[in-house]
């Protein structure tokens, strides 16, 4: 029996969801994942960092829960108590063959318990798992199975004995450390379907399953097989504090490129809104709003993205959207840095439609790509304006607008004297346009004539203005002549973090009145 005798060696416990699924049949390629906390039982001297749970020592609490009933889980359930987290564990694994469920649930509790006997100075192990299956059998049923070597009481054989073995040898070292180990039933993960919200740990447990069954999948699409188990650990500091670092530069809703799009180029991208209905991209609306930028530093996850999108299109033309405002979620996006293009999933077998791991649709496919391919040579024209314009081309009429959006303002420390950039405080929320006196060429003389620049189509929206401030902006609005007396305009930015230009291509013509 080992006893760990160092006394000046705070123990610990460890609290682990796990999971594990087939995909897109049982039995199929499986997967299993696992999420959870080490913890002291002290009084944490600082909160989680996520607003919406508590940790305590038998696990997650909706915060809003525990506030409500703090008395009653204090008076009939005593034994728990909030505590401090040591470190965050975040595991998953594939499998060599097809698999049923249940044995994808095992790999996600005997990987649970090994992770804890594998932590140094944890003295309890708590594993909860939505297998009914493992929990009620090893609360009641295995020891009498090994002792009738492993068959039921009809004599039939029991499935599954290899990991009914294992468990069994895991539970056996436990005993030797006097490590307590718990298997706790959870209800699945339900994405709140009956009103009761999801514990995080089954989300995350869920979420990471899911990458394991599509890396078992993509296993046995590329002709090999083997299992793969990895389990990384976190500091607790930040851990639910996802920063996103976001290009200001990218301030619509929606990215599109064409699987035979000619300008492939790396931190090139073409961004709009077309509205709330997606099937009407490339339909001529007035208020369709679309930009081109290019990025001084790509976006490594939309490029992830966009790559794994096109290695499912087999020479086949279409268009595709990412929908940026799920992209960009703090989640979504950290799960496509860990965890790459194993973190979306198709929608369905035979369709190019990614979603996400919480089932939220991520790209759409455009096909047969007839009305959208408009869209795509309308910001095809607007990029090359944009390069025409930046190669210093006489073809356009330049008006800087700087000065009306951003002010210099001073302030002052005890040291010294700083002067920061600000969007002008006119420019309040909810305002919707600004009214603007550009040049334009008529007859090769150069007039002026006031136009109404709107936000959110002719230019970015205010608070993408607003993220701008650091960024040194240069907005300048470029016109050109397409017939006499009639001329089209765009914004141009410029900035430290790239270039871009804006306008509303269906309604960026302006009619000279005679």
């Amino acid at each position: 029996m080992t006893i760990n005798t160092d006394t000046t060696v705070p123990q610990m416990g460890i609290i682990l969801y796990t999971d594990g699924g087939v995909r897109p049949r049982n039995p199929g390629p499986g997967g299993w994942g696992l999420h959870g906390y080490t913890y002291q039982n002290t009084e944490p001297k600082k909160g989680t960092g996520n607003p919406d749970i508590v940790l305590t020592n038998a696990g997650y609490v909706i915060k809003k829960e525990f506030e409500t009933n703090k008395q009653k889980i204090k008076t009939e359930f005593p034994s728990i108590a909030v505590v401090t987290p040591v470190m965050y564990f975040d595991g998953y694994g594939s499998f060599d063959i097809d698999v049923t469920n249940n044995v994808a649930e095992f790999g996600g509790v005997i990987n649970g318990i090994q992770l804890g006997l594998d932590t140094p100075n944890v003295n309890k192990i708590q594993i909860f798992t939505d297998s009914n299956y493992i929990v009620n059998n090893f609360d009641k049923n295995v020891d009498g199975w090994k002792k009738n070597n492993w068959c039921k009481s009809d004599f039939t054989p029991i499935a599954n004995v290899p990991y009914w073995k294992e468990l069994l040898a895991l539970r056996e070292q436990c005993n030797e450390k006097m490590i307590l180990l718990t298997l706790t039933w959870v209800r699945s993960h339900t994405d709140e379907l009956d009103g009761v919200p999801d514990i995080p740990g089954n989300i995350i447990a869920d979420h990471l399953a899911t990458v394991g069954v599509m890396r078992s999948l993509r296993q046995g699409e590329q002709g090999r097989c083997e299992c793969f188990n990895e389990i990384k650990q976190s500091p607790p500091e930040k851990y639910w504090n996802t920063e996103v670092t976001k290009n200001p530069l990218i301030a619509q809703r929606s990215l599109y490129f064409s699987s035979v799009q000619k300008n492939q180029n790396s931190g090139v991208y073409f961004l709009g809104d077309h509205g709330k209905v997606d099937d009407i991209l490339g339909k001529r609306v007035s208020d369709g709003a679309f930009s081109v930028v290019i990025l001084d530093e790509p976006d490594e996850v939309i490029e992830l993205v966009k790559d794994h999108q096109m290695s499912l299109v087999q020479e086949i033309e279409s268009i595709f959207m990412i929908r940026l405002n799920q992209l960009y979620k703090p989640r979504v996006y950290k799960e496509l840095q860990d965890y790459g293009s194993l973190a979306v999933s198709p929608i369905k077998p035979n369709k190019l439609d990614l979603i996400t791991h919480d089932k939220q649709p991520l790209t759409k496919e455009f096909f047969p790509p007839i009305i959208s391919s408009r869209a795509i040579n309308s910001l095809e024209q607007l990029y090359q304006h944009l390069l025409n314009y930046l190669s210093s081309s006489r073809d356009y009429t330049a008006t800087d607008i700087t000065p009306l959006l951003y002010e210099s303002v001073e302030k002052k420390s005890k040291k010294e004297v700083v002067t920061t950039t600000q969007l002008r405080a006119e420019y309040k929320p909810g305002v919707p346009s600004m009214i603007v006196k550009v040049g334009y060429t008529d007859n090769e003389l150069l007039q002026t004539t006031p136009i109404a620049l709107v936000f959110t189509i002719d230019l970015p929206d205010r608070n993408a203005l607003k993220r701008l401030e650091t960024c040194n902006p240069k907005v300048t609005v470029i016109t050109w002549s397409v017939s006499p007396k009639v001329f089209k305009y765009a914004v141009v930015i410029e900035a430290t973090v790239g270039v871009g230009i804006w306008a509303g291509v269906y309604s960026n013509v302006h009619f000279i009145k005679p």
